[in-house]
């Protein structure tokens, strides 16, 4: 399942690369450099989000890592 904080990160990036092109192509950009900066500000938000999300998910707790420790000891000590 993907995230929301990824589908919404590149949707605005999108957003913000689509005005970028078509302001680069001559043609009547969509989005001031205000709403330039929003979307763009939003889209770096997401992905934060979603990388703090991730990085959550990842990291062990505190007890799986002194349980992780204990057992390490235990087989030092048989060794």
């Amino acid at each position: 399942m993907t995230p929301l904080a990824l589908i919404a990160a590149a949707t605005l990036f999108v957003v913000f690369l689509a005005n970028i092109l078509i302001g680069a192509t001559g043609g009547a950009a969509f989005l001031n450099d205000v709403g330039e900066m929003l979307v763009l500000l939003g889209a770096t938000l997401c992905f934060v989000v979603l990388i703090l999300q991730r990085e959550a998910v990842a990291k062990p707790t505190a007890q799986q890592t002194a349980k992780a420790a204990a057992t390490q000891n235990d087989k030092t000590r048989e060794s």
